[in-house]
């Protein structure tokens, strides 16, 4: 239920309760009054019992539903509540307040004119009592932080706010504006692009670039990955070359699929002649291959013994060692937004199904997560191995849903799912089965998933990716600078940044080889695959509840708040 009024709602409440049979409901709510859900416990024990005096419900059907149980879903545009990471509706606020900037950033360049736009936070208290103790605490700790902003104590309002906002406010004072260095140092870092363009490579970029300045090294940035630097195409930046590209997708720098094996003898040279000290490097699989490739021949190669970072930015997001690539949100975006348009087409015409392909390779994240952001009737991927038979299944529950009210169908496809049940095979099944009763259309997606500007996600992913890896990456040379050199063998020395529930992690390179299917490029254990019952579901397949694999509850309490290292 969308709710604001609580009268309304706990008649709501006892219709639902008392006719509809339910035993639970959930809320999820724009604004929570000061009395909040408590009262509607309240009101509505005493609308029982003037329905059971009334006769219009038996005293069995009011001890039955004796009880209202509420869960409730926090909704704000301004992701002011404390207890949670992301509000629902904040992260599309955020995409609208983005593309505006981006439109102003463009009209600024072309016509050299300065724009000022402006953006107020509405100021909304929410307070709640839900009856349990964990939502009053986070309650208490937003009702502090709008107190501290009233009364000016800034700086103590950032740190109410969690670690993450403290840790994003730190990032932006850092990358804003140039300050002198904090200390002139020996060191430098070599930073290049490795494998297939994606959304956000140029913010880890900028703030790497940026990060390292500051921090007093030597920043080099390397067009076209392995092969550029082997060929020499090795320049050093400063500070505002890379001013505007947080921005900008794909990859201002250019990038190659090439393998250091390719050119070894040329790249090794390269390291030596520009004094390159560490490694950066911001790609896909090919990234993770090259890396390894350069760590296991550091016994022939002492330049090699430096330390190196990799930052995944892929699109398929199958990069061992992280839940999320950079430049894989972007491209879920982009598939919905192009998945709804053809929803919008199949609704218009009625009766129509289409089989949409999705990219990935052979990892089927894409099609997964796009499938339930909008609601797919089926989504095939390589994990989960399907035949003959599922697909049979797939055609005749279509084909119930369009006799009945939904008379309109989507399939999604990752693109190397099935080496025979092709996108152009399962187009012609279902055109053949469905005959009578829908028709079907394929769309391939193709590179309109790879293209396009970053979200807000990728933007600020990538900004943090690109400061932790400069500093993990300082931390390792300044530890093994010896008689005027970096020297660095250890496994610990190479290796892949990623966000792991939450935490940004330095996982070693040769301890995730063991994790890696090299055929299929991609992890051996995903945890995204948890989310297929959960789009058959959505999709009305008869799924048993007990096979679904839920989250995790964690309890929040006021030390858990305080010492939350963020995000």
């Amino acid at each position: 239920l969308f709710i604001n009024n609580n009268i309304i709602n706990v008649f709501i409440c006892i219709f639902l309760y008392s006719c509809l049979n339910l035993t639970a409901l959930k809320l999820i709510q724009y604004k929570i009054n000061t009395n909040g859900c408590n009262n509607n416990n309240n009101l509505y024990n005493c609308m029982l019992k003037i329905l059971m005096n009334s006769s219009r419900i038996t005293a069995e059907t009011a001890k039955q539903h004796g009880h209202l149980n509420i869960v409730g879903l926090v909704g704000s545009i301004d992701n002011d509540f404390c207890g949670t990471d992301m509000t629902i509706g904040a992260d599309s606020a955020l995409n609208r307040i983005t593309e505006i900037i981006d439109a102003i950033t463009t009209t600024a360049t072309r016509s050299e004119a300065h724009n000022l736009q402006k953006f107020s936070d509405k100021q909304s208290q929410i307070l709640s009592d839900i009856i349990k103790r964990v939502i009053l605490l986070c309650l208490l700790k937003t009702k502090e932080v709008q107190r501290a902003m009233n009364e000016k104590r800034f700086e103590e309002a950032i740190q109410l706010r969690g670690r993450s906002f403290e840790n994003n406010w730190n990032i932006y004072k850092l990358l804003a504006y140039q300050k002198p260095a904090a200390s002139e140092c020996l060191h430098s870092i070599a930073i290049l692009n490795v494998g297939a363009p994606a959304a956000g490579m140029n913010a880890a970029m900028r703030s790497a670039v940026r990060v390292g300045l500051a921090t007093g090294h030597r920043l080099y940035i390397v067009s076209d990955g392995f092969e550029g630097l082997a060929n020499g195409a090795v320049n050093e930046v400063s500070w505002n070359q890379v001013a505007g590209w947080t921005g900008q997708g794909g990859s201002l720098l250019g990038t190659k699929r090439t393998l250091p094996s390719t050119c070894m003898e040329k790249l090794v040279e390269n390291l030596n002649k520009f004094s390159i000290q560490s490694l950066l490097v911001v790609g896909g699989f090919e990234a993770y291959e090259g890396i390894l490739e350069l760590v296991e021949a550091r016994g022939r190669y002492d330049e090699l013994c430096i330390p190196m970072c990799i930052i995944p930015a892929t699109i398929s997001n199958n990069v061992p060692g992280t839940d999320f690539s950079l430049g894989s949100d972007t491209a879920v975006n982009a598939a919905m937004a192009s998945c709804d348009k053809i929803k919008q087409s199949a609704t218009g015409t009625k009766r129509r199904v289409f089989v949409v392909e999705t990219m990935g390779g052979y990892c089927g994240y894409l099609a997964t997560t796009t499938g339930i952001a909008v609601g797919a009737d089926a989504a095939y991927i390589f994990e989960d191995p399907f035949n003959i038979h599922d697909l049979k299944t797939n055609v005749e529950h279509l084909t119930e849903k369009m006799k009945k009210d939904i008379q309109r169908g989507l399939v999604l496809r990752n693109e190397k799912c099935h080496v025979h049940y092709t996108t152009d095979f399962i187009h012609k099944l279902y055109s053949a089965e469905g005959k009578g009763v829908f028709d079907c259309r394929v769309n391939v997606l193709g590179h309109l998933q790879q293209g396009g500007v970053p979200t807000p996600f990728d933007r600020n992913y990538g900004t943090k990716l690109g400061v932790r890896a400069v500093q993990w990456l300082t931390e390792k040379m300044t530890d093994s600078f010896r008689q005027g050199r970096v020297f660095v063998n250890t496994p610990d020395t190479a290796c892949v940044v990623g966000l792991y529930k939450k935490v940004l992690t330095f996982s070693p390179i040769t301890e995730l080889k063991d994790q890696t299917d090299f055929e299929h490029r991609m992890p051996k254990t995903q945890w995204w695959l948890n989310f297929r019952l959960m789009l058959k579901m959505l999709a009305k397949y008869q799924t048993p509840f007990n096979e679904y694999v839920t989250g995790e509850i964690e309890h929040v309490t006021r030390r858990s708040l305080s010492i939350d290292t963020g995000f």
